[in-house]
């Protein structure tokens, strides 16, 4: 968890790549080297589409490459990558922006948005997807509020949403996940804007753990609720939500909060990273 979010994960997986290069030279670096390191990095975030659709795009560059030919070839693969996803991250965010502020809004004052997890400047290159939306919203000045949940168990939304919103003058409220329900009346929420880890060809989404109960919430109060991503995130391989592998995170995560054990050290836990919200919650 050094690096979160799917296309950062990705982008710091080819520089990684990208940084061997350079190691005696390049000299070392050969086709089987940077397969093994491809399949090892693929191996390590298997919810994050992402990752391996950067790896396979880059197998198919590199294929037959051998020698100095190969190294260059990685290196201009890795900054071609990395330019694409900041321009593709920018047009999202205008894209976005555009969609939300055709909405009805609430109140006179701009839009309430409601969020979860982490997706602004320190899960992507650039602006990011559903908190550059938000952001997008605040620079046109239609943003009354963000409601940002904690985003339980590793705190994601309360760690980092909360400080790039600080950070950014938003006016926001931290709220717990479970109390998402209440909150959404109270606050006069507009729209839920989430991001996704990766999306199958039927629309089906993998996101942070609580989308699909937020999405759930959402068609309830019929606030329309939406998911921020750039291209990369699709897989049209994958037929439904339920073929996505999802991540189980480690048991201590729940057991212990803030360094202190808050249960029985052997308590059994179950702890997704992840859950899949079907096509038919989601309104674009």
């Amino acid at each position: 968890m050094q690096v979160r979010g799917a296309p950062l994960i990705a982008s710091v997986a080819v520089f990684g790549i990208f940084m061997e290069t350079y190691k005696d030279g390049g000299m070392h670096f050969c086709k089987e080297f940077l397969d093994e390191s491809a399949e090892l990095l693929q191996k390590t975030r298997p919810t994050a589409v992402n990752l391996s659709n950067v790896m396979k795009r880059l197998m198919k560059e590199t294929e037959s490459q051998e020698g100095i030919e190969l190294v260059e070839s990685v290196r201009r693969f890795a900054f071609k990558e990395i330019v694409d996803e900041t321009r593709d991250n920018r047009q999202l965010c205008w894209h976005g922006t555009q969609v939300i502020s055709q909405l009805p809004r609430k109140n006179a004052d701009g839009y309430t948005i409601m969020t979860i997890c982490n997706t602004g400047s320190l899960a992507t290159t650039s602006w990011g997807t559903a908190l550059g939306v938000i952001s997008g919203l605040q620079d046109r000045k239609m943003l009354r509020r963000v409601i940002c949940l904690e985003t339980r168990p590793y705190n994601q939304g309360s760690r980092l949403t909360a400080t790039e919103l600080n950070h950014q003058g938003i006016t926001f409220q931290l709220i717990t996940d479970s109390m998402a329900a209440f909150s959404i009346p109270v606050f006069d929420v507009d729209a839920v804007i989430v991001g996704a880890d990766r999306v199958v060809a039927n629309g089906d989404t993998a996101n942070k753990i609580g989308t699909c109960n937020l999405a759930i919430v959402a068609k309830h109060f019929k606030v329309p609720f939406y998911v921020a991503l750039p291209f990369d995130t699709f897989d049209f391989k994958t037929k439904d939500g339920d073929k996505i592998i999802i991540e189980q995170r480690k048991d201590d995560e729940l057991r212990y909060f803030n360094g202190s054990l808050i249960c029985e050290a052997k308590t059994p836990v179950f702890n997704p990273a992840f859950d899949v919200t079907k096509a038919e919650l989601i309104t674009g």
